[in-house]
């Protein structure tokens, strides 16, 4: 009798610096508006986002908050547990956005 040769597989987790990324791409906000909004320079958010350098929590709060993605997944990952029913909690990145004064207090626009 054969078997089939059984493969191990794995799940890749993301990092923080891979959720960085998702957060922009889920969101309309630029490299540049997101270093403009944070005060630092594009190589900063660079390193960031390429896992060289680690966010202060203050800048992942902000992060989070210019990109519409929610804190507890930027921050862990995990999703939520316990979806808000307003909306603002546990809704996909990328299915919310910003509140219009945030928006242009953020990045003038």
């Amino acid at each position: 009798m054969t078997t089939a040769a059984q493969h191990e597989t794995f799940v890749p987790e993301w990092d923080l610096a891979d959720r960085l990324r998702k957060a922009l791409r889920s969101s309309d906000v630029s490299v540049a508006q997101i270093s403009q909004a944070l005060d630092v320079s594009r190589q900063t958010v660079g390193n960031w986002m390429a896992g060289r350098a680690r966010p202060t929590r203050a800048t992942v709060v902000a992060w989070a908050l210019a990109t519409g993605v929610d804190l507890h997944w930027l921050e862990t990952g995990q999703a939520p547990a316990e979806p808000a029913s307003n909306g603002e909690i546990g809704t996909p990145p990328g299915k919310r956005s910003l509140n219009p004064l945030m928006r242009q207090q953020l990045f003038g626009s």
